[in-house]
């Protein structure tokens, strides 16, 4: 009998992994179709101040459907950059892009020399973390992290992560809207 039980336990476990790779190749299909569209309908713009540098949000639609968002975050020691795709206004995938300088923005030769270091502020040094959030009805389904690291398992992590972008995807979706629209 507990060989029966470990049988069925691997088949429905494989048929989920394969359901999820089903859905996360779906998913990276209409994610390169949204950004093979050269023109918009419509591009709006939205400065952020949640920045030491500050930062700018792009909407991109097609018709009046929001296609695309792109977050750019600015700071003295780095910045970020997360796009969110979604479908009839509901997210289906996050590519963040985090990129820490090597130096402060404004460390220049004579910072350097004034501090004894042996090197300026050069954007090619950066260290870049690139995660992935693959989403399907707002559940995140995979999550792969900057360390490449792939997470399907529903952990208090990959549940966080969940509704935190959920969350800052509906903040972002409202900012810059009048109140009665």
């Amino acid at each position: 009998m507990k060989p029966y039980i470990l049988f069925l336990f691997i088949i429905i476990s494989s048929a989920s992994f394969a359901q999820v790779d089903v859905q996360v190749a779906s998913i990276r299909k209409n994610y390169q179709k949204i950004n093979s569209i050269k023109k918009w309908t419509k591009v709006d713009t939205v400065d952020l101040e949640q920045s030491t540098e500050g930062g700018i949000l792009y909407r991109y639609y097609l018709g009046d459907t929001l296609k695309k968002m792109s977050e750019r975050n600015y700071g003295e020691n780095g910045q970020g950059i997360t796009e969110y795709y979604a479908t009839n206004k509901e997210l289906f995938f996050i590519y963040d892009k985090e990129y820490n300088y090597n130096r402060p923005l404004y460390w220049d030769s004579a910072r350097m020399k004034e501090n004894k270091d042996n090197q300026v502020f050069n954007l090619k040094k950066s260290k870049i973390d690139i995660s992935r959030f693959y989403f399907d009805k707002g559940k995140l389904i995979e999550w792969i992290d900057s360390k490449n690291k792939v997470h399907t398992k529903r952990t208090d992590t990959l549940i966080q992560n969940e509704s935190g972008n959920e969350e800052h995807y509906k903040y972002l979706l409202l900012l810059g809207k009048k109140k009665g629209k």
